[in-house]
């Protein structure tokens, strides 16, 4: 098994100092995910050329450290986790949370957990880890308030000496401390619609993380056990598997890399996905824009790298029904701009995704007449530039219905799709999930699309970064996925193309359609 030991330089002179690490993977099986973004310009992509990672290879196997007891499950699926995955025994967990348990809570709470009080504190923080997601989404999304759902079943299996562990813990935390309790609980719960829902505490929500790495044998078993269950899961999803075989194939940029980026893309007024443009803090805080809620930080940017990789990859983690069993993994996590920096064979990775695709998925779920329907094409028709079509098409289909009524696209479908827009009001109104009946029908689809195009590809050796509806991958067999996912979207009934990246040449591709030959992959 190979190591690709991976390091990341302190060279990034921002509000934050990064002392240098390496971050080992192995490659073993892997893949990724990712979210679209512009081209890079002819001088960054000469930079990313010119950089490489510090790359060292040495065998060796997915030991348990010295001392250390992991017990991971003996299930004939069980298989020992690739080093680029997450077998180190850290987490993430907020600032001054554990020394909060460790001085100023009663003991007989962390006693009613367990009598030794270093497992209590442990398995409090491995419940604290959960929200370590929401402190980067908090960042990401002005309407975010912190909210996370948690399942009991969920919560029984993660902590399993006991089904009673959870709700003991959950006492704990939400121990009423001058600074308020380290999480919070809706007490709102609907049977088979909605699960309580969580967050952390006024004082300790968006403060920063730290890594904490577990003290005790017990904790070290929960975790790797929660590791070992997922990893299994993950081998048995067409999409996580791929991401599996992915992950090795890679080549991560050094903070000295994205630095020069991030420069390249403020000074070029890149924007993100979301319309947001790239700028560094410099030490300043948010209040000091005017504009903050418009703008994406590199700095934090960086941060969210960081936490991604330095502890190892996580492990593809399925989605439920509510997001139509989309797959989420580091790739897919990332901020697009540093995920388009990651190299495989020592070139920039290119990213394909389908043109307009949820519109185009709206009109095949909901009796629409139209086909092959672009962001182009409604933005000539609207005479309203593309960038507006394309932000409300992230959402449209998504809101109430009365919510749609105030969006430009209302009364372009309302003429152009009048059936389709009754099915869809239909299919909102007469559903226990109300108006998020569509956003799960749409992304089931997309699901069900996307899991055909990678089995395609996989059954010819090609292995891709995913991206929900997107893809990246190594340029020599840009041509070929381009086929393959916009034969297998009509081959769906869903009337779409894959778009080819605006740095895309067809001369120097080396695979097409009808000529994947094994030795070329």
């Amino acid at each position: 098994m190979k190591n690709n030991k991976i390091k990341l330089s302190n060279d990034f002179q921002t509000n934050s100092t990064y002392s240098e690490k390496e971050i080992t993977f192995s490659s073993s099986s892997s893949s990724s995910s990712f979210l679209p973004s512009p081209p890079l310009s002819s001088l960054l992509i000469n930079i990313l050329l010119n950089h490489t990672s510090t790359v060292d290879s040495k065998k060796d196997d997915f030991k348990a450290k010295k001392g250390i007891k992991y017990e991971i499950s003996k299930s004939k699926s069980n298989t020992s986790l690739p080093l680029f995955l997450n077998p180190n025994n850290k987490i993430k967990i907020p600032s001054k949370v554990e020394h909060l348990l460790r001085r100023r809570i009663p003991r007989s709470i962390l006693q009613s957990i367990d009598p030794d009080i270093e497992i209590a504190i442990d398995k409090c923080l491995l419940f604290i880890s959960f929200f370590s997601s929401t402190y980067f989404k908090l960042q990401e999304n002005s309407k975010f308030d912190g909210w996370k759902s948690l399942k009991v079943d969920y919560l029984q299996e993660y902590f399993t000496n006991s089904s009673q562990d959870y709700k003991k813990i959950i006492t704990a935390l939400k121990y009423n401390f001058k600074t308020g309790p380290i999480i919070e609980c809706d007490e709102k719960k609907v049977l088979r619609k909605k699960n309580y829902h969580y967050r952390l505490g006024k004082a300790y929500i968006a403060k920063g993380l730290k890594n904490y790495e577990l003290k005790t044998d017990t904790a070290r078993y929960l975790l790797n056990k929660h590791f070992n269950s997922r990893y299994n899961l993950a081998l048995k999803n067409i999409i996580a598997n791929n991401v599996l075989n992915f992950y090795p194939q890679c080549t991560f940029p050094t903070i000295e890399v994205i630095d020069i980026a991030g420069k390249v893309h403020v000074k070029n007024k890149y924007r993100t996905k979301k319309g947001k443009r790239l700028l560094y803090r410099n030490k300043h805080a948010n209040s000091y824009f005017k504009n903050s809620k418009e703008l994406s930080f590199v700095e934090d940017s960086i941060k969210k790298y960081i936490s991604l990789v330095e502890n190892g990859l996580m492990i593809p983690r399925i989605g439920s029904a509510k997001s139509g069993g989309r797959v989420v993994d580091a790739l897919n996590l990332m901020p697009s701009w540093i995920r388009n920096l990651i190299k495989i064979d020592g070139v920039p990775v290119e990213e394909l995704d389908f043109s307009c695709l949820h519109p185009n998925i709206g009109i095949s779920l909901y009796g629409g007449e139209r086909k092959f329907i672009t962001h182009a094409q409604i933005a000539e028709d609207l005479k309203v530039d593309i960038k507006i079509i394309k932000q409300e098409h992230l959402s449209f289909f998504n809101k109430r219905y009365d919510e749609m009524k105030e969006s430009i696209l209302f009364e372009y479908y309302m003429k152009a799709e009048p059936e389709m827009m009754k099915n869809l009001k239909n299919g909102k109104f007469n559903t226990i999930y109300e108006h998020k009946n569509t956003s799960r029908k749409l992304f089931a689809k997309e699901v069900e699309i996307m899991t055909e195009v990678i089995r395609r590809l996989n059954q010819v050796g090609i292995y891709v970064g995913y991206i929900y509806d997107a893809l990246i991958c190594n340029p020599k067999h840009t041509s070929y996925i381009n086929e393959v996912m916009s034969q297998t979207a009509l081959d769906f009934g869903v009337y779409t193309k894959a778009k080819l990246p605006e740095r895309f040449d067809a001369k120097t591709a080396t695979l097409h359609s009808g000529n994947v030959v094994a030795s070329s992959i």
